[in-house]
């Protein structure tokens, strides 16, 4: 390539400029390019300046690895489309509109900006380092496989706003792969101008970073926050320096929320930081330690049953029933260091049963509305039982 500006509208085997060749311009107009090779857009001495339009750039490889170097420039569609190949950047890739994944590895230790939707099929990640993907959008885009079961994994993964109004990020309801954050995962800025808002879908979100918070949610500035559809987020991260924090009621709500590693994994306490409501189950898995805090003491509100095979520390707190429909279950370990304080049960069309696990309250037991059933076990209560239900 040399001089001028170049209109692509077949397909290439790659773009790369030689030594010494100057400035080019990479008009994309409306069409298509498919790569089987290197995208190599400067070198320090050749530049390539791309004109994105609403073209896309396809990587259709099927083995290998091939070098991206963007050097600073943008395309509005990128696709992957490389089964058994991998796209590395060799530097920040921002793509002005949606980042399609639908076969291959895009493999990353540098940044990956998505100012539109990020969708795929049966294309993975593979991010290193300090790697941040962000989706930052100006209106309702969505994330997430369309079909299949792909998982996806990420290091830091942000959803932000870079418009003035309020944005939604919806994931898409037809894939069933899970998506795991291994550090930080962020959902608005502080220095945003408006609110963002993840619709997390029916995905299980698993959140394993160790920093000790590994879910930040801007509610306080801007309003963001999670509403948390059918979606599963476990918290599994181990904090080796201290405890893992809990995001609550201002920042997200929940579904099912499970807390702690299930097996083969480090015991840590996750600390609330302030109340939550879990629209359907909390499990406490084997690994974890679920914890009120001291002199805080915040409300745990339950929509469906409850799991304890690790520990919780209530203090002084209350956790309240309150399921619209019957058969929930409250399991686990209930007594010694994970007895209830106080506990409530609140739904005229509840209904809760103990099955045979013994329980203990060291302090009120309350039955306002609906229907509990005792357990096989023992329920020892410590101070004041009340029954209007």
């Amino acid at each position: 390539m040399r001089g001028g500006t170049h209109t692509f509208s077949n397909t290439t085997s790659g773009i790369i400029l030689g030594t010494d060749c100057g400035a080019h311009t990479l008009d994309m107009g409306s069409s298509t390019v498919d790569v089987k090779g290197a995208v190599e857009l400067g070198d320090g001495t050749s530049t390539i300046t791309v004109t994105p339009g609403t073209g896309t750039l396809t990587w259709t490889h099927t083995s290998g690895s091939k070098v991206y170097t963007p050097s600073g420039e943008t395309f509005y569609n990128i696709t992957l489309n490389c089964s058994g190949g991998t796209v590395a950047p060799g530097a920040a890739v921002i793509v002005s509109n949606d980042l399609t994944m639908t076969a291959g590895t895009l493999s990353s230790s540098s940044n990956v900006t998505v100012n539109g939707s990020t969708v795929g099929v049966a294309g993975t990640f593979s991010y290193s380092g300090s790697a941040v993907h962000e989706q930052r959008v100006a209106a309702a885009e969505t994330f997430g496989t369309t079909s299949g079961s792909t998982n996806w994994s990420f290091v830091n993964l942000r959803f932000t706003n870079s418009a003035g109004v309020s944005a939604t990020v919806t994931t898409n309801s037809g894939g069933s792969g899970t998506v795991t954050v291994t550090s930080v995962m962020t959902v608005g800025l502080a220095t945003d101008s408006a609110r963002t808002v993840l619709d997390a879908g029916a995905r299980t979100w698993t959140l394993s970073g160790t920093g000790g918070d590994p879910l930040l949610v801007d509610d306080v500035t801007t309003g963001s926050r999670i509403t948390g559809s059918t979606s599963t987020f476990a918290y599994t991260g181990a904090n080796g320096a201290g405890n893992t924090n809990v995001e609550n009621n201002a920042s997200a709500t929940y579904y099912n929320l499970k807390i702690g590693g299930a097996s083969l994994c480090t015991n840590d306490t996750y600390d609330l930081e302030g109340a939550i409501d879990v629209d359907n189950d909390l499990t406490i898995q084997a690994c974890g330690t679920f914890d009120t805090v001291t002199g805080q003491n915040y409300g745990i509100t339950i929509g469906g049953s409850y799991v304890n095979s690790g520990a919780l520390t209530a203090r002084s707190g209350t956790i309240t029933f309150d399921a619209g429909s019957g058969s929930k279950t409250l399991s686990g370990t209930l007594t010694g260091a994970s007895a209830f304080y106080n506990i409530t049960f609140n739904n005229a069309s509840g209904g809760w049963s103990f099955g045979s696990t013994s329980a203990a309250v060291t302090n009120d037991l309350v039955i306002t509305n609906g229907t509990d059933t005792g357990s096989a076990g023992t329920i020892t209560i410590n101070d004041d039982y009340s029954n209007s239900g």
